[in-house]
């Protein structure tokens, strides 16, 4: 009797073939039931993928999203979890990382098809590891980083979640002015991922070749030492993820550097357009607009200077205690939002890309000049910027993802996009029962938790906004030492804050 479970025997011997033909008997046997197009997708995608078989991969992913449409709700979680890796098979297994590839397309939805199965399989810690792999390939290292992070705290025997945060962490550095904290924390998480990879022997082999790539750069790790726990409110910032710092070693060592630069490393020299000072204060503007409104979250979850929230003047209403708590959180998220265009504002004016400054917005722009998305999702070729045609710089596509994550329907960001219209232009309610036609109502601890996912997105698109400025002046400095011109390194012309 052909079973599933001989069929995925069969790709643990690397005998592919015969898998994917007991997995097709297999299903046969037991007719037309979802659960049989589900394992026979699982067959396909596993044997294509171990076996460089594109069409099985590919034939796997129609199967699953065939199967979503019958599937229980309480199972979906599964198949978005199988369709989300077939997606990132099928990348793996086609060359081409432009933004107007089809791969591009394909590992946009993995990300989609693995946050709704993280979302719907809390427990599943494969999902959040997967899908920070596919962020990884995105170039969208900060994310991949919070997202790790998470994971390192309620599974911290799993070596693969420290794995992809050290990958993740050498990725960041080399978009900084060398920083040595970066690539430290990236081997102190390699060293522990070995350590821990006696028990997944899978993983063994990763790990040991992460090490030796980071001894290479790193001469010796610093020791684990105790955490130090951070006072106040700094503790809340780094446990929250909205700390701009992403060194791991820092949050024990210097809990106080919760911040650092985005950019850094100026060039200074007459003539250039923009000007260093203005470089400066268009980043700046950045980090002033994210700080305000991190404080104005820290405010509303009484982190510091509980606020009088039982003082507000407020007519008798069927909702919960009026407070400033909803307000504050509101207002963060505008604040939070108002960094993703002051990013493609400053853009636009660095990268000469020539938008009208009255037009420009983080959704508009990636497009060609004058010319609107004839659908929403990826960007056809003829509709992308001649500056994001071809490979773009990896910062600036992964801000390009982040975008697209926000806005489009089915984004891993999706959700979040309709803060900025609850807190300008809607009146809001935070309670769980009240229900109407005039007010928004939402729940006061998801409005907190998304407000802080709002936060984590804002910093995330700093870092690749500040990293695509750093790569451009890294370039501009090797132009300009050749005609002699006075370098600036480091952040001796940027005043901190």
């Amino acid at each position: 009797m052909p079973s599933f479970k001989t069929a995925f025997d069969h790709i643990t011997q690397r005998q592919f073939a015969a898998a994917v033909r007991e997995g097709r008997e297999a299903a046969a046997a037991l007719g037309p039931r979802w659960e049989a197009r589900h394992n026979l997708a699982g067959v396909l995608i596993d044997a294509g993928a171990q076996g460089r078989r594109r069409p099985w991969v590919v034939e796997g992913i129609g199967l699953l999203n065939a199967v979503l449409t019958e599937v229980p709700a309480e199972a979906s979680g599964g198949v978005h979890y199988n369709l989300g890796n077939g997606y990132l098979a099928a990348t793996e297994l086609r060359k081409g990382r432009s933004l107007s590839t089809r791969n591009a397309q394909s590992l946009a939805l993995a990300v989609n098809a693995l946050a709704q199965a993280a979302e719907l399989k809390p427990d599943l810690h494969e999902a959040r590891i997967n899908l920070a792999s596919a962020l990884l390939q995105q170039g969208r290292s900060i994310e991949a980083i919070d997202l790790l992070t998470m994971v390192v705290a309620v599974a911290p025997s799993h070596p693969m979640p420290r794995l992809k945060r050290a990958i993740a962490l050498e990725h960041v550095h080399g978009w900084m002015h060398p920083r040595g904290g970066v690539l430290d924390s990236a081997l102190r998480d390699a060293l522990a991922a070995q350590e821990r990879a006696g028990a997944f022997p899978e993983y063994a082999h990763g790990c040991e070749s992460a090490v030796t790539r980071l001894r290479g750069r790193v001469k010796q790790a610093s020791p684990h030492g105790e955490a130090v726990e951070a006072p106040g409110p700094l503790s809340w910032m780094w446990e929250a993820g909205l700390a701009l710092n992403p060194c791991v070693r820092c949050r024990e060592s210097s809990p106080t550097a919760f911040d650092v630069l985005v950019l850094d490393g100026l060039l200074d020299h007459r003539g250039r357009r923009p000007s260093a000072d203005e470089v400066a204060e268009i980043v700046s503007a950045w980090h002033r607009t994210f700080s305000a409104a991190r404080w104005t979250v820290m405010g509303a979850m009484e982190v510091e200077h509980p606020l009088p929230n039982d003082h507000v003047v407020a007519l008798r209403g069927g909702g919960k205690t009026p407070d400033l708590r909803t307000g504050l959180l509101l207002q963060a998220a505008v604040g939070f939002h108002a960094v993703f265009d002051q990013i493609a504002f400053g853009l636009n004016a660095y990268l000469h890309l020539g938008h009208s400054p009255k037009n420009v917005t983080f959704n508009t722009v990636w497009y060609r000049r004058g010319k609107r998305p004839a659908q929403k999702g990826v960007l056809a070729p003829s509709e992308l910027h001649t500056s994001l045609r071809g490979k773009a710089l990896p910062p600036l596509s992964a801000l390009y993802w982040l975008s697209r994550s926000l806005q489009d329907d089915g984004g891993l960001y999706h959700r979040l996009r309709d803060l900025r219209n609850q807190a300008e232009h809607h009146v809001t309610v935070a309670a769980n029962t009240v229900t109407s036609r005039y007010f928004t109502v939402v729940d006061g601890e998801r409005l907190a938790a998304d407000v802080l996912a709002l936060g984590r997105l804002a910093k995330a698109a700093m870092w690749y906004a500040g990293a695509t400025i750093f790569a451009h002046e890294k370039a501009r400095a090797r132009r300009a030492a050749r005609r002699g011109a006075v370098i600036v390194s480091g952040t001796r012309n940027v005043q901190r804050a």
